[in-house]
């Protein structure tokens, strides 16, 4: 309830304070985080998930799958954005060197 409404701090804070937590409150949480962006954060609660000795079931896995599918978009786009500076640079390099190439024979 609190994602739906943009405050997933709160929501985290009403989490972290719960005395006893179940795989529902463990799985609503992965996903708020998830759904918030914060998949790190996402993966996180996931592990804490394990640590307590409960079980993913498919609604658990789906909301980690879809966290490490973002993340790994983010990354890719991050990567795709380093490339093309990389070419950019590239071409400036070589055309840098053209001209100087060109006014070295000239000299």
């Amino acid at each position: 309830m609190y994602s739906k409404c943009g405050l997933v701090g709160d929501g985290f804070r009403v989490f972290d304070e719960m005395p006893d937590r179940n795989l529902v409150t463990w799985t609503l949480m992965i996903s708020a985080a998830v759904q918030d962006g914060q998949f790190e954060w996402g993966l996180e609660i996931y592990l804490g998930l394990i640590r307590s000795g409960l079980r993913p079931n498919e609604f658990t896995i789906v909301g980690v799958l879809k966290g490490c599918a973002e993340c790994a978009s983010t990354i890719l786009k991050h990567m795709n954005l380093a490339r093309v500076f990389i070419v950019l640079l590239g071409k400036l390099v070589l055309n840098r060197i053209s001209n100087m190439g060109g006014s070295i024979l000239n000299v």
